[in-house]
């Protein structure tokens, strides 16, 4: 009797224990191979369509990124650009309303000396060098990080697209 028990009891253990294995089995190569066939196309559409519509937003997100980045960098050269034309236009006009309204005299007379003339382009020569490096360390000290974190995004989208 304890024999035929146990046969009994390794039977019913049997039964237990194969579906469990066979189930593991069938798990461990799904996750393998993702798409299951014997699904029917209405269950695994909502699925692609899904993948499908977050790469559209994906590349949509990476084009509005580079779009910034680019229009940024863009406004960035035009302004240093700019630098080396308003700067010593400036620079020469405030040397002039300076010495004007300090000495008291017309801008004929107060230009006329050659003096004068030497310190308005000693002046500019001065003052472009130091305003351009100023306008750089400005420029990359208010959107450096961005661009920096711009890039960065942009380049981890274009290796999750791959």
């Amino acid at each position: 009797m304890e024999k035929l028990a146990c046969i009994q009891k390794g039977i019913q253990i049997q039964h237990l224990v194969v579906p469990y294995l066979l189930n593991t089995i069938f798990t461990q190569q799904r996750k393998k191979h993702p798409v299951d066939y014997t699904e029917s196309l209405e269950t695994i559409s909502p699925a692609v369509q899904s993948r499908v519509i977050q790469k559209e937003e994906t590349l949509r997100l990476q084009q509005e990124l580079k779009r910034h980045f680019d229009s940024i960098s863009n406004w960035i050269r035009i302004q240093k650009r700019m630098v080396l034309f308003i700067y010593p236009i400036s620079a020469a006009s405030e040397f002039m309303l300076g010495g004007v309204i300090g000495s008291g005299k017309s801008v004929e007379t107060f230009m006329n000396k050659p003096v004068v003339i030497l310190a308005l382009f000693i002046t500019i020569l001065i003052l472009m060098p130091a305003a351009s490096y100023t306008a750089k360390w400005l420029f990359k000290k208010s959107f450096g990080k961005h661009l920096d974190d711009l890039k960065e995004n942009i380049d981890s989208l274009e290796e999750e697209k791959k």
